[in-house]
């Protein structure tokens, strides 16, 4: 078990990778850690260009630094694949990990890089330039452990860069491998209307799921309810 650096890895099972989302670390998947740990041997580690992570390559843009990263982590613990779950910008890279064929399955919470035209871009746009805002404000990240990670995240510039040459993101093929995407019915960072419809048509033969109660990040609204929403698919 390793509970602090750049990474978390502990229980015994099938493999399961976790993946954050934007402007956060591997600590965001904290509350779930327990109830997993006992399905699966779990890695959780930190991405690129994040707080504790590796650094961002230079002259590099997109997500495929990130999802190097990851499978870097994966061959050093011996994973040709796993579970892979993730939540906003973590979702969309474990479908990317799908596509490559290194997941046994996917559950994707909230996935990242789409959305339904270009006011709804904007709007996610301005949403994270202000969290990058607020983080970078005198004494920010001492307030909450968030903004530290926010303040320390590189990987924004390169990623807008690359949303805005490529666009949202084309129809993913995961292999048929089991994929399940889970949008929070209270998901007001990136909306199911404006972000999570079109996952009906863009991922074929997912299974769409909504949960009730819960915001983008579920893991800290209800950690049991993210923790079954995974196993009823890496253990059912």
């Amino acid at each position: 078990m390793t509970p602090t650096g750049p990474a978390f890895r502990g229980g015994s099972g099938p493999p399961l990778v976790l993946l954050h989302g934007l402007f956060m670390s591997w600590h965001a998947w904290q509350p779930v850690l327990a109830g997993l740990q006992a399905h699966h041997e779990v890695l959780a580690p930190t991405l690129a260009g994040h707080r504790g992570g590796p650094a961002w390559p230079a002259g590099r843009i997109g997500i495929g630094p990130l999802v190097e990263a990851v499978e870097e982590r994966m061959d050093a613990a011996g994973w040709e694949r796993a579970h892979v779950v993730g939540n906003s910008l973590g979702g969309w890279l474990a479908l990317e990990l799908a596509r490559r064929g290194r997941a046994s399955s996917v559950v994707a919470f909230s996935p990242a890089g789409t959305w339904t035209g270009r006011p709804s871009y904007h709007l996610l746009l301005a949403k994270l330039r202000l969290i990058a805002g607020i983080s970078r404000l005198p004494g920010a990240a001492r307030l909450s452990p968030l903004l530290a990670d926010a303040r320390a995240c590189t990987a924004l510039p390169p990623l807008v860069r690359w949303m805005e040459q490529h666009g949202p993101l084309a129809p993913f093929d995961v292999g048929g491998v089991p994929a399940r995407i889970a949008w929070p019915l209270h998901d007001r960072t990136i909306p199911w209307r404006h972000h999570g419809v079109v996952f009906r048509t863009l991922v074929p033969g997912a299974e769409l799921v909504r949960l009730r109660g819960v915001g983008h990040v579920p893991m800290t609204d209800d950690p049991s309810l993210v923790a079954r929403t995974i196993l009823e698919v890496t253990s059912p």
